[in-house]
């Protein structure tokens, strides 16, 4: 359009970026970014990288990651504020969910996975929930026998992946919010 400047969008927006991460810093608060699934050229997470050296103190966190699952692995390996969020992966199919979470298993401590499900309705999050669950469990019971965990290991695991893990990231009672 007549008039429109890229270079200052740009400016703009990395001013007004700096300024939510600022005060999700001051506030605490855990940071989501979708990567993956849109224009791929910008939606890498390895670009990114800066923004966890720059703001150590904000809690990253990776939501989807797909086509660059492995990059989204090394990063929530390699910074403490940095961890990767399954979301919208089932939606794709419990193939790519398996393959998500298999390798964030294989490399990001645990506490730093949750499992959600990104849903436009009820029936869709309902569903997704399910199979989420069994998915998980599936995918936990193949890296317990491979891990030799124990059973008591791996229900932790489930558990931190199905609910704790996303309890504890956004501050919420955990006792309040049990899953079913």
């Amino acid at each position: 359009t007549a008039g429109h400047n890229p270079a200052a969008a740009l400016t703009v927006g990395d001013c007004i970026m700096r300024r939510i991460l600022e005060n999700a810093e001051r506030d605490r608060l855990a940071f989501q970014i979708h990567t993956g699934m849109t224009r791929l050229a910008d939606s890498d997470p390895a670009l990114l990288e800066p923004l966890f050296d720059q703001y150590p103190r904000v809690r990253f966190v990776l939501l989807h990651a797909y086509p660059f699952l492995s990059n989204a692995v090394y990063l929530a390996r390699c910074y403490a504020n940095c961890s990767v969020d399954t979301s919208w992966l089932l939606l794709q199919g419990t193939g790519i969910l398996r393959r998500g979470l298999s390798e964030y298993l294989d490399m990001v401590p645990y506490e730093k996975i949750t499992l959600s499900v990104d849903a436009t309705s009820l029936e869709e999050y309902y569903g997704g929930i399910q199979l989420s669950r069994e998915t998980a469990a599936d995918v936990v019971g193949e890296k317990a026998a491979q891990m030799m965990w124990s059973g008591q290991q791996a229900r932790e695991v489930l558990d931190a992946l199905l609910g704790g893990n996303a309890c504890r990231q956004y501050g919420i009672d955990q006792d309040k919010h049990r899953f079913a």
